[in-house]
């Protein structure tokens, strides 16, 4: 991302008719009450919550950057307050 000037990456939903499900599948009651409250998951791409590090770490590793989902930009003003010039 500095390399491109970016401040912040974002993840957008640039499917809407991809089914959305809970992001946690937990049969708790007081998570069961608050579900609609929680962020959601897809069913497909990265939008898929496995909740398994070895699939997890898999995809992260070999799958690209790039990707429709994800929207780069520069020029955020956090980017000054949030650390000094130079830092990394």
């Amino acid at each position: 991302m500095d390399s491109h000037g970016y401040d912040t990456v974002e993840p957008v939903l640039d499917d809407p008719d991809m089914e959305r499900v809970p992001y946690m599948n937990l049969s708790a009651g007081y998570v069961q009450r608050g579900i609609a409250t929680l962020p959601r998951a897809g069913t497909k791409g990265p939008w898929t919550v496995e909740m398994a590090y070895e699939n997890d770490i898999e995809r992260l590793r070999k799958s690209p950057v790039v990707d429709s989902a994800l929207r780069f930009t520069a020029g955020s003003p956090a980017r000054s307050a949030s650390r000094p010039e130079g830092a990394r």
